[in-house]
């Protein structure tokens, strides 16, 4: 019966160190949201999930864990979803509220420096034809 209570004590634990996980999948998200390569977006797959090992490992060690056995990296995997499918989806919420909100930012700048760069070299202004 110990033994038991012992194992969904890991399968819990699993399961926080699955949604630490996720939260830091985050940096790597917005990474491989800003810069849309395959290639970039493979190398940030790889980093998480070798970060992603690091914490499994770690979480193991720290509470003294048996020898791993599936349901506890299924238990990972499955706090890793449950962020992936609740929190995250918030946080790339925000995210994309403050994307856009710094992008109409930016534009709403940019043709402001565009003409003044326009009107101290002195070159036409090509929408009235005028020096």
């Amino acid at each position: 019966m110990e033994d038991t209570f012992s194992q969904i004590f890991v399968l819990i634990a699993c399961l926080f160190a699955g949604i630490l996980g996720g939260v830091l999948y985050e940096p790597f998200w917005l990474i491989r949201r800003t810069l849309v390569k395959r290639a970039i977006g493979i190398l940030t797959d790889l980093i998480f999930f070798i970060v992603f090992a690091v914490i499994f490992v770690a979480v193991s060690v720290i509470f003294d864990f048996p020898a791993v056995r599936p349901y506890m990296l299924l238990g990972a995997m499955c706090g890793l979803l449950l962020y992936l499918v609740s929190l995250h989806r918030i946080v790339a919420f925000f995210i994309d509220k403050l994307y856009n909100v710094c992008k109409k930012f930016i534009l709403r700048i940019k043709p402001h420096i565009w003409m003044r760069k326009r009107k101290l070299s002195g070159k036409t202004n090509e929408r009235r034809g005028k020096s």
